[in-house]
């Protein structure tokens, strides 16, 4: 049905009433009904969107609320103190709370074609006082509020630029309009805080109660328009263990290739999700079954293929179970180490291992031949060098440890290895190997880390785990930071402080 609708043509939503529905007020974070609170009061539609819908109707708790109004950026400005403006193609507001906390707000708009949906990276925000915010209406335990009159401020036309011509950037539309601008029909309902209902313009209920992941609208044009959408398919499909619609499915097949439009740093986004979430080994089957992997790879694609590939792939996909495993067991790692495990096959693949010299030169070679063979994925992504040096060190590190086991199970670590900064990068990445084969890391292997760990805690504060974060969770650098220093100061200025000449407190 949906592949005939057109977004020009109005459409009449299907209401869920919240008898009909599980969604609760209390599901919801109390900061974002403050902002939906406010909208309403205000006299605007105020819409919980997007994911945190689909995860409450599955049992799931949300990670983030997103809010959609009829108000305008300039609108929402002037409404919340705690707000900035941000986005340079769409224009999107974000209300700051206590302890960092976000909440996104948009204007309803309408699609426009290879409109970015999520490109904020470069934006141009406003500052304001960020100011705690208290909502009109703090009642938020009853279910019983009478619903209120739906209203809006008379249309003032579209966004204009400078010159006085209408804005492409922000095209705003009506709640139809947006629910047919998003990816999957799951992630396109609407929960209406004035009468606690849930609006479905795209039938995305059905599919929750069916399990299917289901592209909006005609997916041909939806992959055309935006094909980073055809990972988010594949994503919420692992994600959730939905089935994907066959037309869907089929789609993605037929326009796999158009992914190599897409903006590098779009795509090094959708690809970091996949290898976060604790799904990607079922994500990347399924990209590898559309023939989109290869087509994301194009550098690795004649090893991802049959025939000498095949090792190489399988390697692959334990290592994602490993990391998948230890991801879901509660354990968090930063973005260099999900690409180290990534990439750290194809390195075995060029068999840099069994091509290095013996001797002083070995780890030089390793280095250079490392960074040729992740080449690739840095260039093409767009990662920055300290990325791709976070990355070098710990597959460098991983190939050292396994020179050393080799000979060293019963002798022991030798102490100037555990001091090199690369060590616990290797074993985080010798770890990640050893649960996706199911096989236990040895005793003697995690001895030897404790006491690299040791000797961590008392060379530097900045402690780095096993994760390759530091202590608050954030990537760590392989290197301490160099301490900035000034400019160099002139001995021969009149002005010049000599030795001698007195010092700080003469």
């Amino acid at each position: 049905m949906q592949d005939d609708l057109s977004v020009q043509a109005p459409v009449e939503p299907v209401i869920y009433a919240r008898q009909d529905h599980p969604i609760s007020r209390r599901h919801i974070d109390r900061d974002a009904l403050k902002v939906l609170y406010r909208l309403k009061n205000h006299g605007y539609l105020a819409y919980m969107v997007g994911g945190s819908i689909r995860d409450i109707c599955l049992g799931k708790e949300p990670k983030d609320f997103d809010v959609a109004t009829d108000a305008r950026p300039e609108e929402m400005r002037r409404m919340f103190r705690n707000c900035r403006i941000i986005g340079r193609r769409f224009r999107l507001a974000h209300v700051y709370f206590h302890g960092g906390k976000i909440i996104e707000v948009s204007t309803f708009r309408r699609s426009v074609f290879n409109m970015d949906d999520d490109d904020t990276e470069n934006a141009d925000e406003d500052d304001e006082t960020l100011e705690s915010v208290d909502s009109d209406d703090d009642d938020f335990d009853g279910e019983d509020d009478e619903p209120a009159v739906e209203a809006r401020p008379p249309d003032n036309g579209p966004a204009k630029n400078g010159n006085g011509a209408p804005c492409d950037e922000n095209v705003f539309g009506s709640p139809c309009e947006d629910a047919f601008r998003r990816d999957i029909t799951i992630n396109a309902l609407f929960y209406n805080i004035a009468d606690f209902s849930i609006i479905d313009y795209v039938g995305g209920m059905k599919d929750l109660e069916k399990g299917i992941v289901r592209a909006v609208g005609c997916p041909h044009r939806s992959f055309a328009e935006d094909p980073v959408r055809m990972i988010r398919v594949l994503r919420h499909a692992s994600k959730t263990r939905f089935d994907i619609d066959p037309k869907t499915y089929d789609a993605i097949a037929e326009n796999a290739e158009k992914i190599c439009t897409c903006s590098p740093a779009r795509v090094r986004e959708e690809f970091l999700r996949e290898l976060r979430g604790g799904w990607s080994t079922q994500s990347f089957r399924l990209m590898e079954r559309t023939d989109l992997l290869r087509h994301l790879f194009e550098d690795y694609r004649d090893i991802l293929s049959e025939g000498e590939g095949c090792a190489t792939r399988e390697h692959l996909f334990r290592n994602l179970e490993g990391t998948d495993k230890l991801i879901n067991r509660g354990e968090a790692f930063a973005d260099p180490m999900l690409l180290a495990a990534f990439v750290s096959p194809f390195v075995a693949h060029a068999k840099v291992q069994e091509r290095a010299p013996e001797g002083r030169g070995r780890m030089r070679f390793y280095h250079n031949e490392v960074r040729e063979v992740i080449k690739p994925v840095v260039k093409n992504f767009g990662f920055s060098k300290r990325h791709a040096e976070s990355i070098s060190q710990a597959i460098i590190g991983k190939l050292a440890l396994d020179d050393v086991t080799r000979e060293s199970e019963n002798r022991g670590f030798p102490k100037q290895m555990l001091r090199k900064n690369y060590f616990l990068d290797g074993y985080t990445l010798f770890r990640i190997e050893c649960a996706g084969d199911a096989r236990p890391v040895p005793d003697y292997i995690t001895r030897a880390a404790k006491k690299a760990m040791d000797f961590r805690r008392e060379k530097s504060p900045q402690l780095l785990t096993y994760t390759g974060q530091n202590a608050n969770g954030h990537a760590a650098s392989s290197r301490p930071r160099r301490r900035r220093r000034g400019p160099r100061r002139d001995d021969n200025a009149p002005n010049a402080r000599r030795a001698g000449e007195g010092g700080r407190n003469d």
